[in-house]
This record gives structure tokens, C-alpha cells and sequence, in this order.
């Protein structure tokens, strides 16, 4: 049995060592492998593939309705509504964007974005680490 979900919270005190996201299971009917995910310091993503078995989730403030929340490839903050198997969805602000002679045109209205829980952990709840 595994103890750990999508979206957890992993220390490793060797493998690479530091804190990973679980972002997702693989192999077997029982998912025997994770997928773990972390940010580096330059911004981009590293991940590698251990054993489930083992795993220890950490505990972490779960995301509240209307917390505000940064997603990786939106410039404007989001706001959490709700997850469900994995995934979180988010409520996007309209997008607004200045044009170079004066102006504005609406480059989305507001919107909800579906998106992975690991990925919203990741940007929200650990902080960047890792060469």
C-alpha cells in the first residue's frame, strides 16, 4: 500500500537528496514507481523516478477556497477554488494588455484553469531548491 498521493510533499535524505512533489505514479496495477518533481534554481524543473514504496508525505497547509495561488505559466496570481483526483481548479483573472500606441485589449476574458495539484504545490508550497 502506498502512503503517498499526487501532490505530496517527499524528503529524500539520499536519491538527490532535498524535497520533491509527487507528481505521479508509475508502473504495476499499484503504481510501484513515483515520479518526483522539484524546481531548481535557475527556474526550470528536474524530476527522476524512485521506488512509491517507502515514501513519507510531510505535512503542508492545505490550499484554501479564494487563497490566492501563482501558477507557472500565468503572470497574474490565481485564486484556488477546488481538487479532486489530482488536479486543482483555479479561477483566472481577466488578462488585460496595454498596447504600445495607447490603449487596451483583453487578452482573456476571466476564466478557470484546470491544473495539476503537484504543479500548484510546487509553485505554492515548496520552495525553490536544487542545482
Amino acid at each position: 500500500m502506498i502512503a503517498v498521493q499526487i501532490g505530496d510533499i517527499v524528503e529524500l535524505p539520499r536519491d538527490g537528496g532535498g524535497r520533491w512533489v509527487v507528481a505521479a505514479f508509475l508502473g504495476g496495477p499499484n503504481g510501484d514507481f513515483a515520479k518526483l518533481v522539484r524546481k531548481r534554481s535557475d527556474g526550470s524543473y528536474t524530476s527522476f523516478i524512485r521506488p512509491a514504496e517507502g515514501l513519507v508525505p510531510e505535512h503542508y497547509l492545505p490550499f484554501e477556497e479564494g487563497e490566492k495561488v501563482n501558477l507557472n505559466t500565468i503572470p497574474e496570481t490565481g485564486t484556488f477554488i477546488t481538487m479532486a483526483d489530482g488536479m486543482a481548479d483555479v479561477l483566472l483573472p481577466t488578462y488585460r494588455k496595454e498596447l504600445e500606441g495607447g490603449g487596451t485589449i483583453i487578452a482573456r476574458g476571466e476564466a478557470t484553469a484546470r491544473v495539476s495539484l503537484w504543479s500548484l504545490v510546487l509553485e505554492n508550497r515548496l520552495p525553490m531548491g536544487g542545482p
